[in-house]
């Protein structure tokens, strides 16, 4: 596959909020910035699933999916999905009766709950996959007349990724929904997701309507193809490669520069030319001169979704550290954090950026230095002199930081339990305790691995 997931770095560095795919010949790390709880995603969740959720257990709210009332059956439609993995027992129920419901109200829900528990790990089976993505797939078809309901459909039929390619014809035929580019930018989002065959590569049916959607007149719409195009890989089919080359560019005179933008990111996975100094100036452009603050930080994004194969544009990345846009800044440093291994000097600028006047920009430092592994090792010293910030947001930040990195800052656990001990934020000291252990623990673990061979 080309790109693995670009997306998925995209959001690593705070670009886009969208799901996880524009594609990937990058490295697998995080958005410092996720809206998740950083020590929740880094501690093994070892807990079972609970026995009740508003009074009732799994079994009982799987009984009251076919309750007489339908408020109550909503209510139960919303309640076994809180269940966690354990919630596929629900999903005959789901499939059979809830999809089936009158209300659409109920149906949309049955379908979102759905593709909520198809997203937990291990929680549908490949035998089982099949039969349930077929009953989401009927709510695609022309009986269907509730946009909300298919839109509903079509993602939870993307949170089966591969095992959804049976439902591509159904959302093929929604991808030229004339009513709803709600509907449309679903579409393509879930072919990205479902119409990649590791073995044939990207079915050909999803392939060209993707395509043909980069003319959509909705700019959500053209620029989910980009990123659906992206997670699915390059055709191993010369004339498919051709079709997309062309219609890419063509977006990059695109009204809106974003997707002029993206655009040329993935041409550049696609085509080496598009890697040729006189094309990345292109993206300098953006980055430097264009008046739309949100412009130049889609520009720092891209750059740094390229990696080191833009690697001759850290300069330019330098220089926006000047922008008078904080969000411009940040998503600077994040690029630079994608060279880290590449050009020597990058490593060095976001350390001395632990430091700076804004706390803000102290703390997403501290974040891309924590997902950078061994590249960060020799930042640990001051990562750890950052434990003293005087912005409890920031320490926060730099133990996450710490945690990430694992065994590699063990040093650090002497300086956490201190602030356990000692900090005034209540927050920070239970922060602090969780961070040494875990910091301990791995290192423990570490110690006991057999060492590796040379």
């Amino acid at each position: 596959m080309r790109f693995a997931g670009l997306l998925a770095v995209i959001a690593l560095i705070g670009f886009v909020a969208t799901a996880d795919h524009l594609g990937a010949q990058t490295k697998d790390t995080k958005d410092p910035k996720d809206a998740k709880d950083p020590l929740k995603d880094i501690k093994k969740d070892k807990e079972d699933a609970p026995s009740y959720i508003n009074g009732k257990t799994l079994h009982e709210w799987t009984l009251a999916l076919k309750h007489a009332d339908p408020s109550v059956r909503q209510q139960a439609i919303q309640n076994v999905v809180a269940f966690g993995p354990v919630a596929r027992m629900a999903i005959p129920t789901l499939t059979t009766y809830s999809l089936r419901e009158l209300d659409a109200s109920l149906r949309g829900d049955a379908a979102a709950a759905i593709g909520m528990i198809a997203g937990m790990d291990k929680a549908i089976d490949a035998e089982e996959a099949p039969k349930v993505v077929q009953a989401l797939s009927v709510l695609l078809g022309t009986t269907e007349t509730q946009r909300s309901v298919r839109l509903q459909a079509t993602l939870a039929i993307a949170q089966f990724g591969p095992r959804g390619r049976i439902a591509i014809p159904m959302l093929v035929d929604n991808a030229r929904d004339s009513y709803s580019w709600h509907l449309r930018k679903a579409v393509c989002f879930a072919l990205g997701r479902v119409g990649n065959d590791p073995a044939k590569g990207p079915d050909t049916k999803a392939l060209t309507t993707l395509v043909g959607s980069l003319k959509d007149i909705a700019n959500p719409v053209r620029f989910e193809a980009i990123l659906a195009l992206s997670a699915m890989g390059m055709s191993p089919r010369l004339p498919e490669v051709e079709m997309e080359k062309k219609a890419l560019e063509a977006l990059l005179v695109d009204h809106d520069k974003n997707i002029a933008i993206w655009a040329r990111v993935l041409l550049c996975y696609i085509d080496p030319k598009y890697l040729e100094p006189k094309s990345l100036a292109q993206l300098t452009t953006f980055l430097q001169k264009d008046n739309d603050p949100k412009v130049r930080s889609s520009a720092a994004r891209a750059i740094g979704t390229l990696g080191s194969k833009a690697k001759t544009l850290v300069p330019n990345l330098y220089n926006a550290l000047g922008d008078k846009d904080l969000d411009v800044i940040l998503s600077s440093l994040s690029a630079l954090g994608m060279m880290v291994g590449e050009v020597p000097t990058v490593l060095p600028e976001l350390e001395s950026r632990l430091t700076d006047s804004e706390a803000t920009v102290r703390g997403h430092v501290a974040g891309v230095l924590g997902h950078l592994g061994k590249h960060a090792k020799s930042s640990i010293p001051k990562l750890t002199a950052a434990l003293r910030d005087k912005d409890s947001t920031v320490v926060y930040q730099v133990i996450v930081a710490l945690m990430r990195l694992g065994a590699m800052s063990e040093s650090s656990a002497t300086t956490l339990d201190e602030l356990a001990k000692n900090h005034k934020d209540e927050y920070i000291k239970r922060a602090s305790e969780e961070g040494a252990k875990y910091i301990r623990e791995q290192a423990d673990k570490a110690a006991k691995e057999p060492a590796k061979k040379p």
